[in-house]
């Protein structure tokens, strides 16, 4: 056969127009390239010139090498991609193989031809395995044409022929040359298209997270509005009311109304200090100052001084304590804050008549665990996935009743932030609604070399306020 006949002048430059609108029609990536090495053969009527496989290869900068994109669906093709001891998608050519025509044709953005694939795929065939894929396939003329955007080589195209190099004629070289500039074009357009669309997609996933935040804060100033003014506006009330009175020592009714407003004021005091905190750890100005300190000891004070509230709600409190002092690095009031959390948070999702039980134990070299584990209405896996985000209350319905009150959200998420600044952690298990559930949190003991110190605080959450000792004063924690 003929191969030495190329299209005539007027119908070549139809072509390459239709060409150019096919290609250019698409910005998907994938979509073009591929189109890229079809329609050569395709719609310039090339394959009837004895042109058999077109490759395209682009640049990677960063990591300097050479990496194949697509390849033309033919016949040869296909017996090559059947034969390649290397995936065609795999093969790289670094820029540091200077021996590779095809990096040459990039490096010195200059055309280069060929009929030993050795000099075209080593690296990273090896030359008896490039000799073999070329028999196979029955290629004798290979041409590689540089494809440059902005006077730039970003790649490389290979038209692989059964033809000898002296029967291609000036005309297809010139369409070659053409056709490449366009390609150029192509890939620039649909690579900035690509590029584009992964900027909108980051920035659609950041403007998510952002809306989410502005969320949250709306959130936090609603709900610290509400909490702050109902307890004030109850303050206010009956303050109000007992300045009013001439009567010296209070009646039954006007004690009732103190016990009211020093209640209201401790739950403001508590509101108002994990608010404080939080928003201190957050920008992290908030510090711990650990001591070496019994843990097990500290338990059981805070055991003995909540036991009175497992009481008056029906729950039976339970603490193994360990036989010999288990010590820890901790800051002991923020440590005392989290145990009287968690355990204010059991026992609030606890119903008459269930257990609390407390146990502590070394974990390993490093560490001692704390388990509080309820008989409680547990954590459904739904719930689970809340924990610890700020703001979320989770299983608000069920036993829990209007004396045992309603959380703000904020007790866990504190929780889990004053025990990741000493350099322990924090979790939940439950097996499901009705099946109790089990918070433990770890720290380091006063042997192990676990660095303390403030990290970043994102995704936590809370449940409870507790009450505290009604001996103490309702002032604001100035540590807080």
């Amino acid at each position: 056969m003929n191969y030495s006949t190329a299209p005539q002048t007027k119908q070549t430059i139809q072509a390459l127009w239709r060409l150019e609108k096919i290609i250019l029609d698409s910005l998907d990536f994938n979509e073009v390239v591929q189109k890229i090495v079809d329609s050569v053969l395709m719609e310039l009527g090339y394959l009837e010139l004895g042109y058999r496989i077109v490759v395209l290869a682009l640049t990677d900068e960063k990591k300097q090498h050479l990496k194949r994109i697509s390849i033309s669906q033919t016949d040869e093709a296909e017996k090559a991609l059947a034969v390649t001891p290397v995936p065609f998608r795999e093969i790289i050519i670094p820029f540091s193989a200077n021996s590779n025509i095809c990096v040459r044709a990039v490096l010195e953005n200059k055309p280069f031809v060929t009929q030993d694939w050795t000099e075209l795929l080593c690296p990273p065939y090896t030359r008896d395995e490039a000799r073999q894929v070329q028999k196979i396939v029955g290629i004798k003329t290979s041409m590689i044409f540089p494809i440059n955007a902005k006077n730039k080589a970003i790649g490389f195209m290979i038209f692989s022929m059964i033809k000898d190099i002296k029967d291609v004629s000036e005309e297809e070289m010139d369409l070659i040359r053409s056709f490449t500039d366009v390609v150029g074009l192509a890939v620039q357009n649909s690579t900035l298209y690509s590029s584009l669309e992964k900027t909108t997609q980051e920035l659609k996933i950041a403007n998510d997270k952002l809306e989410e935040v502005d969320k949250l804060k709306d959130e936090f100033v609603s709900l610290a509005s509400h909490e702050l003014r109902t307890p004030m506006t109850v303050i206010k009330s009956y303050a109000w009311m007992l300045l009013n009175q001439t009567v010296e020592n209070l009646s039954e009714k006007q004690r009732t109304y103190m016990e009211r407003i020093f209640n209201s004021t401790e739950g403001l005091i508590k509101l108002v200090n994990d608010m404080l905190n939080i928003s201190r750890i957050e920008s992290g100005r908030f510090t711990i100052e650990p001591v070496i300190t019994d843990i097990g000891k500290l338990l059981e004070d805070v055991i003995t001084e909540i036991k009175a509230r497992a009481d008056e709600v029906g729950v039976r409190l339970f603490y193994n304590k360990p036989q010999s002092p288990i010590t820890v690095k901790a800051d002991v009031l923020r440590i005392k804050e989290v145990m009287i959390n968690l355990l204010g948070n059991s026992l609030k999702f606890t119903p008459e008549g269930g257990t609390v039980t407390v146990t502590v134990a070394p974990e390993g070299n490093d560490f001692a665990v704390v388990k509080i584990k309820d008989t409680g209405r547990g954590i459904s896996e739904v719930d689970m996935l809340k924990l610890f985000k700020k703001f979320n209350m989770v299983g608000n319905g069920g036993h829990l009743t209007k004396d045992r009150g309603q959380g703000t959200g904020l007790g866990l998420y504190l929780s889990k932030s004053l025990v990741e600044l000493h350099g322990g952690r924090i979790w939940a298990q439950s097996e499901g609604e009705g099946k109790g559930a089990t918070f433990s949190f770890t720290l380091p003991l006063n042997n192990s070399d676990i660095r303390q110190q403030p990290t970043e605080i994102r995704t936590l959450a809370g449940s409870q306020e507790q009450k505290t000792n009604k001996n103490l004063p309702p002032v604001l924690n100035p540590q807080g």
